[in-house]
């Protein structure tokens, strides 16, 4: 289990010494004097912090962050591990940037076009045009293509217009790729 550790050096989160977390760590703030077991200096101690961690449900990850605030270590003890103190750990959600939101807007559409219309997939088209290898269908097809692409691009632009006017808009929904026709064959 993830704990905090705290000395007068350092205050890292790793993971606890003993495997069962009821079990406190034997001889951790002891030394022994002339064979007794003496408590250290308060200034030498090490604590060892329970996590209590608030997060929030990000039902809306395409708007908004998780972002974790500064750990608040207490000077309380644990109810169940009295060896623990209590270090409590919030998050809170954060508006993502206008910047954050155009690239999302981008990459989506970027994934979404290279899943339909792969690249190797217009490259070919774009070559064959190129050396006029292409019949009046194959044609029509890679047109149709095109204006389907404008199309993606524009609603994109849209949805980054909504988002500035204050809509969030849906960053998964495209527009449907033309259905090739059937007897077309472009190698």
């Amino acid at each position: 289990m993830r704990v905090i550790y705290k000395d007068k050096f350092q205050t890292i989160e790793k993971e606890y010494p003993n495997k069962d977390i009821s079990k406190p760590v034997e001889g951790l703030n002891e030394i022994k004097v002339n064979g007794q077991k003496q408590p250290v200096k308060t200034e030498d101690r090490i604590d060892y912090y329970f996590i209590n961690e608030v997060i929030p449900v990000n039902e809306n990850p395409e708007q908004y962050n998780l972002l974790q605030l500064e750990d608040v270590l207490t000077d309380e003890f644990h109810m169940e591990y009295k060896h623990l103190k209590i270090c409590n750990r919030m998050w809170i959600l954060v508006e993502k940037s206008q910047a954050e939101v155009k690239q999302r807007l981008n990459d989506e559409l970027g994934i979404f076009l290279d899943e339909q219309y792969p690249f190797w997939e217009r490259d070919k088209h774009m070559r064959k045009e190129l050396f006029g290898k292409s019949t009046t269908d194959e044609k029509k097809y890679i047109k149709e293509l095109d204006a389907w692409m404008d199309k993606c691009r524009a609603l994109r632009d849209t949805k980054e217009a909504a988002y500035l006017s204050g809509t969030f808009p849906d960053l998964k929904t495209w527009i449907t790729k033309p259905t090739e026709v059937t007897n077309l064959k472009i190698k």
